[in-house]
């Protein structure tokens, strides 16, 4: 554990004092107990609750944002946002690194993006709905975030857009033209948006978002993926060296999760 990392857990610990047991398990730093809060939104009801927690944080902490599990049974399996290792779905992979940018610390992480699982969970299960809406699991909700955040235009613009995030890590070439088509260069339009976007992306989260996409983008059948795009995605596929599984690119490292999250988060 790096000093740095003991500074952090001090913070999280003084503040959530029910999370009391601190562990190493393979080179990772492991916190449990029971965390208790009180959140509210505006136009919402205030909603306090306890729940039995596990936080793992990554001996690449923080370029790989920790793991938290739900550990008491009390996340009702309804509910539909845990990840099949069991872990909490809090949001995909690159929003929760530009919500955790907001507060770069294990308590930030905790109160940011657990707490407000947690809320969610409460909410859902008293009222029958979720609080702020949510997106699908997969490539689907992927494809979503950057349709909604990003304010693109279809699946097309999404899976473009990710291509173009990839190939930033070999030098921006703004002066291209937008492969979906538009007929703009990529700095004439979302350029700046994308670029910001990608300073909070790391390569296994840009990875993770490409082989997401282009696994959904075929299914929707409305859209038609332009030739440059296609070419485009062709020579990510050789650079990175993504593989294929029944046809379809394979997953990617477990240390990423997600594709799926509430579209909000609670105000302080």
């Amino acid at each position: 554990m790096t000093n740095e990392v003991k500074k952090q857990v001090r913070e999280l610990t003084r503040v959530h004092k029910g999370l009391t047991r601190i562990s190493r398990r393979k080179r990772e730093t492991v916190v449990k107990g029971g965390l208790s809060f009180e959140a509210s939104r505006e136009g919402l009801p205030t909603i306090s609750g306890r729940f039995d927690v596990e936080l793992t944080v990554p001996k690449k902490y923080p370029e790989v944002l920790p793991r938290a599990r739900e550990t008491g049974g009390a996340v009702d399996p309804g509910y539909g946002h845990v990840n099949p290792d069991g872990t909490l779905c809090l949001a995909a992979p690159v929003e929760a690194r530009v919500i955790f940018s907001e507060r770069e610390s294990l308590l930030g992480f905790v109160d940011l993006l657990v707490v407000p699982y947690l809320y969610g969970c409460r909410y859902w299960k008293k009222h029958g709905r979720r609080p702020f809406g949510e997106r699908p699991h997969g490539g689907e909700g992927i494809v979503r975030y950057y349709k909604e955040e990003r304010r693109l235009d279809d699946c097309v613009a999404a899976l473009s857009a990710v291509s173009f995030l990839l190939e930033l890590e070999h030098g921006y070439r703004g002066h291209l033209d937008r492969p979906c088509g538009s007929g703009f260069k990529v700095r004439d339009r979302h350029g700046r948006t994308l670029l910001k976007l990608h300073g909070h992306h790391t390569k296994d989260t840009l990875k993770y978002d490409f082989v997401r996409t282009l696994r959904f983008c075929p299914k929707t059948g409305k859209e038609t993926i332009p030739k440059v795009l296609s070419k485009r995605i062709e020579r990510i596929i050789g650079k990175e060296k993504i593989g294929f599984a029944n046809g379809n690119p394979v997953p990617l490292s477990a240390d990423i999760r997600g594709g799926s999250s509430e579209r909000s988060r609670l105000g302080e």
